[in-house]
């Protein structure tokens, strides 16, 4: 026997617990931060980069991105990555906001889009299903997607591509990293060797139309 923990926060007790007791334990989309374990995961950090660098090129400077409370790999390091593309372009890490309302609220993005100084003219969220509720929000508060707000989520799936507008959207092979998932998993369970550490697998962006150029001041 063993398990598949999937998108569970860095400082999860279950994964803790199942790891010290050396139980078969594969973690998905995450990775716990103090214990070795065996992952498989996208490159983060890339997506994150590409992510804010196709924004830059598109002319913007102050983005706002989604972070919570608790603790989760891929948020981490999906920032780590956006900053990087800031530290490429020269612009200060301030630039990068932070939107820390979980789930995503829209009045916590209103708050931060009216602000007087530097409010943020694109949103890079991680929550797909979130992202796709603000792109069909703001227009009810007078922003237009993309025309005033750029907009870019994560996993590209069939949320993204039906949101009005489409999002664009930073894909992960899900089916890859399931499969890999599950033959790591039956390779512990049935003895063999399956070495500590990440099982790394790329990102795309997959450019639709909730992006555009920034507008002229």
């Amino acid at each position: 026997m063993g398990v598949l923990l999937i998108g569970r926060p860095s400082n999860d007790e279950l994964t803790q617990a199942l790891l010290e007791a050396s139980y078969p334990t594969i973690c998905v989309s995450y990775h716990p931060g103090n214990l070795e374990s065996r992952s498989v995961d996208c490159d983060n950090i890339h997506g994150g980069y590409v992510a804010a660098q196709y924004l830059l090129a598109l002319g913007h400077r102050h983005l706002l991105f989604d972070v919570t409370d608790t603790p989760s790999s891929w948020v981490e390091e999906r920032r780590q990555g956006a900053l990087k593309a800031f530290h490429e372009a020269g612009l200060p890490e301030t630039n990068l906001l932070s939107l820390t309302t979980a789930p995503i609220h829209i009045d916590a993005i209103l708050e931060h889009l009216h602000r007087e100084q530097d409010a943020p003219t694109a949103l890079l969220f991680n929550d797909e299903y979130g992202t796709q509720m603000v792109a069909e929000a703001l227009p009810e508060h007078g922003f237009r997607v993309p025309e005033d707000i750029s907009l870019i989520t994560f996993n590209s799936t069939e949320v993204s591509e039906r949101c009005r507008p489409p999002l664009t959207s930073v894909g992960q092979p899900l089916g890859d990293i399931g499969e890999s998932a599950v033959e790591m998993l039956i390779d512990l369970v049935e003895g063999r060797e399956v070495p500590f550490g990440i099982r790394r697998f790329p990102m795309h962006l997959d450019v639709r139309a909730s992006t555009a150029p920034r507008r002229p001041d």
